[in-house]
């Protein structure tokens, strides 16, 4: 009951607007380890489902934001997230080619402020590339196009073996063999494989899961 106004019943969204929402700065370091956690992280795949994105689309996108030790990736795609989401809640905004359209627009803005080569920009290259794949056969030349933008900025901003370059090797191999480009496809599967097994260990999951799917490839010889 509102003491001010007695008892009334009120929309969840009436109720959230009246909320005092308090803010503070805290430490950026401090906000990224809690940024990794489940506690921001589970919310965010479930905006990213509204929103209308495939589990499969999402999570890469979180995963890619994750690669980043800074808090810039993953606040730039949670800030992306909200303010899409308060758009499609307005009915301003649709799924799919509207969203992706969005995206464009924070990327462009992203390469005027930290350069059309830095991780970031990388970053949300990979993050468009994963929303493009997910929209159907017609869209894997353009996600090939972002992912291969993304990798080429990756390899010359931390080098040709960092781990960072496992996740997008492996989807654009993903892309490339729904392309019917099966012998590029394995050999960039095989190149995440070697830097898994370099920086993360042969007995790492991630390591295991990318050296099965090279062998998938390779029995398949054909999209599946």
């Amino acid at each position: 009951m509102d003491p001010a106004t007695g008892r009334r019943w009120t929309s969840c969204r009436a109720f959230i607007d009246e909320l005092f929402v308090h803010e503070m700065a805290i430490d950026a370091a401090a906000w990224r380890e809690w940024a990794g956690s489940k506690g921001f992280l589970e919310p965010l795949g479930g905006r990213l489902g509204e929103l209308g994105l495939k589990r499969a689309a999402a999570e890469a996108r979180i995963a890619a934001a994750l690669r980043d030790p800074g808090y810039a990736a993953l606040a730039t795609l949670d800030a992306a997230v909200r303010m899409t989401r308060s758009r499609v809640e307005a009915d301003a905004l649709g799924t799919g080619g509207e969203a992706e359209a969005l995206m464009c627009e924070a990327l462009a803005i992203f390469r005027r402020t930290h350069g059309a080569r830095s991780f970031e920009v990388a970053g949300n290259l990979h993050n468009l590339a994963a929303l493009v794949a997910g929209c159907g056969p017609a869209h894997q030349s353009e996600a090939e196009r972002l992912y291969r933008g993304a990798l080429a900025i990756k390899a010359d901003v931390l080098g040709p073996g960092q781990p960072d370059l496992v996740l997008t090797l492996h989807n654009l191999a993903v892309v490339l063999h729904e392309r019917g480009q099966v012998k590029e496809a394995i050999a960039l599967a095989a190149r995440a494989v070697r830097i898994a097994r370099t920086r993360l260990g042969r007995r790492h999951p991630h390591t295991a899961l990318l050296t099965r799917h090279v062998a998938m490839l390779k029995r398949s010889g054909r999209p599946r």
